[in-house]
């Protein structure tokens, strides 16, 4: 690696840092939301998981959509984005007997003015895969194998970090540390305020 590319990767990792840090609280906030914390609960059954994920659906389908919105506006390569799970969330909820809820908020989504704000908004999407396979690993033992979980255990995150890192540099001389804060805040607000 040359010295070059060792400070890009250094600046990478730094601007990484600084948004773990900037919405620390933000994230201890979404994990503590009483919706996502029976999720992790023992006595968790079918019909209530089957009714969180119905309440999470909006909420992940909206980041996604936000994140398409501000790649377009911003004129990026939509190639560079990761598979939406939305989808994924949509065939869980079908396998468990349960009407997908609409999508209706297309008037209002976060589109990213800028590379900084996009970026911040990317991270908190691909940051939630990683704590997917935790959730996945904890709805085997309580609810078994069988149970339809694509949305957790398709999360998939390790190729989808890689290709989001590499969208980052390649925006890094465009980026706003603050827009990428507030970015990133943003979409971790819009999705606590969407859980039904």
């Amino acid at each position: 690696m040359t010295h070059t590319e060792t400070g890009i990767m250094n600046e990478v990792d730094s601007l990484l840092q600084c948004l773990r840090q900037q919405t620390r609280q933000d994230h201890h906030e979404l994990d503590h939301h009483p919706l996502l914390q029976r999720l992790l609960a023992p006595g968790l059954d079918r019909d209530s998981y089957a009714g969180i994920l119905h309440a999470m659906y909006q909420p992940q389908w909206y980041m996604e959509a936000s994140v398409e919105a501000g790649c377009q506006q911003l004129g990026l390569d939509p190639g560079r984005l990761s598979d939406a799970r939305s989808p994924l969330l949509a065939r869980d909820l079908a396998a468990l007997g349960w009407p997908v809820p609409s999508s209706s908020d297309e008037a209002h989504l976060l589109t990213a003015s800028s590379p900084g704000m996009f970026i911040g908004q990317r991270y908190v999407v691909e940051g939630a895969r990683k704590g997917s396979i935790i959730v996945a690993r904890q709805l085997r033992q309580t609810l078994g194998s069988a149970a339809p979980m694509s949305y957790f255990s398709h999360a998939d995150p390790e190729p989808n970090w890689r290709e989001f890192t590499r969208q980052l540099e390649s925006l890094l001389p465009t980026i706003d540390r603050n827009a990428a804060i507030t970015g990133a805040r943003d979409m971790f607000h819009a999705f606590q305020c969407r859980l039904m």
